[in-house]
Order: structure tokens, then C-alpha cells, then sequence
């Protein structure tokens, strides 16, 4: 049996100023404004052809 590959990762970060740290919050904002706008496109319900607009009646419970 082969072993598994192993690697190190070596993370280099530091503490962001409080100017970068304003510049990220509005990025990553602006993706999720984003994100949320596609969606809600894709998810919003297509009208059907020749459909119309009003809604379906209401069951009458009486009649079950």
C-alpha cells in the first residue's frame, strides 16, 4: 500500500490596519450583495405562458 502524501503549510499573516480591515468588510459585503442578488433571481418563480396573475381559489373545507 502507498503512503499517503504528507505536506507542511505554512500560513503568513498579520494584523490587518484598521484601514484594511474596513477595505475587506466592504468587499466581502459587496459579494454578498452580490450572492444574494443572483439568487434571488435564480430562485424567484417563473411566470408560466398564458397564465394568469390571479391565485388559486381556496379549498372549501365543507367539501371534503
Amino acid at each position: 500500500m502507498r503512503q499517503p502524501i504528507t505536506f507542511e503549510i505554512a500560513r503568513h499573516y498579520r494584523q490587518l490596519t484598521e484601514q484594511e480591515t474596513a477595505d475587506l468588510v466592504d468587499a466581502i459585503a459587496d459579494m454578498v450583495v452580490a450572492f444574494v442578488k443572483t439568487r434571488k433571481i435564480e430562485l424567484a418563480p417563473k411566470p408560466e405562458q398564458g397564465a394568469s396573475a390571479t391565485p388559486a381559489p381556496t379549498p372549501d373545507p365543507e367539501r371534503n
